[in-house]
């Protein structure tokens, strides 16, 4: 168990790692491919050991955030089409 432990801390530390370089830094170490595999890979392992699952908390599930402090909300006229999701019916017209 403490290897899954172990596991489970080091992706969490290398994705947070990763994260801060892309989003932060504006520069990347790895392919998506790869960086993909390792939130799948984290994700897998709390599923499997739900015991230290983070939950909501955990780099599996946060989406990425790439705005710095100072950044300025725009509200569009108009809703973005293409940031909606497919299932919303008639949002093309």
């Amino acid at each position: 168990m403490q290897d899954v432990r172990a596991a489970i801390d080091n992706l969490r530390a290398k994705i947070n790692r990763l994260d801060d370089l892309y989003y932060k830094g504006t520069k990347s170490e790895v392919s998506d491919r790869e960086y993909d595999g390792l939130k799948r890979e984290l994700a897998k392992l709390e599923d499997d050991y739900a015991l230290f699952a983070a939950g909501e908390a955990s780099p599996s599930k946060i989406v990425g955030d790439d705005r710095l402090e100072g950044f300025v909300t725009y509200r569009h006229r108009q809703p973005r089409i293409d940031l909606l999701p497919e299932s919303v019916p008639n949002a093309c017209g």
